[in-house]
């Protein structure tokens, strides 16, 4: 079964305010919660102030765009859209995103249903920690009133959807790699193994590539410049000349009437993305720069029409999460090593079976 609906999980925030509001969704102490429809619990969600949803993002570009996680090392709050710089360390952290974006998934634009009537399963990291789950459920059961709900953990919910109660599960994301030991329907706390080396690493890497072949010149998302006709009829992209709003640059100085930083990252990334996902794939073998250097190269078109080159990067950067070792970062743990050490640290009695049942999920 697909799901009904998918949205981005960024929100948007007047860049008028530093932070998202939390005035709208605090009850007064004296007033009991009413059981009446319009003061349901989503009378409030999303906030005011809050641009949730592709179709109105797609729309809003003077917002500035926030993730749910944010780096671990507690700098910044995920205002360039939740990429963390160059994606390493990020950490669930704001809180306020993920509840407008429950918000909007309660919405009459989504699920159009009211909480309060409405059990539910949310599925949480495998890796999340008791303080994490404890802030699930007190964002359910405080802020939308839920009559009650199910914590089920991703490892799991993946081994159910395969129809195994024990298997060994690699989840490689985003935001980063987990391994985890599923036993009889649980998660084996101890081999839970999680990398930071995700997609977001690998989107900035692409980036970096795209941006070296075109000898420094910046990716320009669709919104910085408009196509015009020169004098011999072809059509010609001219930069749209503004400046980025919300106090933040483009590495091009210029931008697209007020948009904000945040979503000039996150534009730029979903272009990296686009073309990861199209161009870019893991060796079959190991990787050996002669051999992909006599692969012929691939062109991608970039949305100014202009055509970048990709060579052996299509190979290169996706090895990464083989060896990682390039990066010089001593956080990142290759795929394999994520695996082998989860399969270790699991019970000698259970490793065999969840060796025999290695289930792969994810959205890298």
């Amino acid at each position: 079964d697909m799901p009904g609906f998918v949205f981005r999980a960024h929100v948007g925030y007047g860049t008028t305010s530093s932070s998202p509001s939390k005035k709208s969704n605090k009850r007064s102490a004296s007033s009991p919660p009413s059981s009446s429809p319009s003061s349901s619990a989503t009378s409030h969600y999303p906030r005011p102030d809050a641009v949730v949803g592709d179709v109105r993002l797609a729309v809003r570009r003077d917002v500035e765009l926030r993730s749910a996680f944010a780096p671990s090392g507690g700098g910044g709050d995920g205002g360039d859209g939740g990429d963390g710089g160059d994606g390493r360390g990020l950490a669930l952290s704001n809180w306020d995103v993920v509840e407008d974006l429950w918000g909007h998934a309660f919405s009459d634009q989504c699920l159009n249903v009211d909480p309060t009537d409405t059990p539910c399963v949310v599925t949480v990291p495998t890796d999340a920690s008791k303080t994490v789950i404890a802030k699930y459920l007190e964002i359910m059961f405080e802020r939308f009133q839920v009559p009650a709900t199910f914590m089920l953990r991703k490892a799991v919910a993946c081994a159910f959807a395969s129809g195994k109660t024990t298997a060994l599960v690699l989840d490689s994301g985003a935001t980063g790699t987990v391994a985890a030991t599923v036993y009889d329907g649980f998660v084996l706390k101890r081999p839970v193994v999680r990398s930071p080396l995700g997609g977001n690493v690998l989107d900035y890497q692409v980036l970096q590539a795209v941006e070296a072949a075109l000898d420094g010149s910046p990716v320009r998302p669709r919104f910085q410049f408009v196509k015009k006709r020169d004098a011999t009829g072809a059509l010609k992209a001219v930069p749209v000349e503004a400046a980025v709003g919300g106090g933040g640059s483009s590495s091009s100085g210029s931008a697209s009437g007020s948009v904000h930083a945040s979503v000039l990252a996150a534009a730029k990334r979903r272009i990296a993305r686009d073309i990861k996902e199209e161009h870019f794939c893991v060796p079959h073998t190991a990787y050996n720069a002669t051999l992909a250097g006599a692969i012929p190269t691939a062109v991608y078109e970039l949305p100014d029409g202009t055509p970048v080159s990709l060579g052996t990067c299509r190979y290169s950067i996706p090895e990464l999460l083989m060896n990682p070792g390039p990066l010089e970062d001593a956080m990142m743990t290759s795929v394999p090593d994520v695996v082998l050490e989860c399969l270790q640290k699991t019970p000698v009695d259970v490793r065999r079976a969840a060796a025999a049942q290695l289930l792969l999920t994810g959205g890298n």
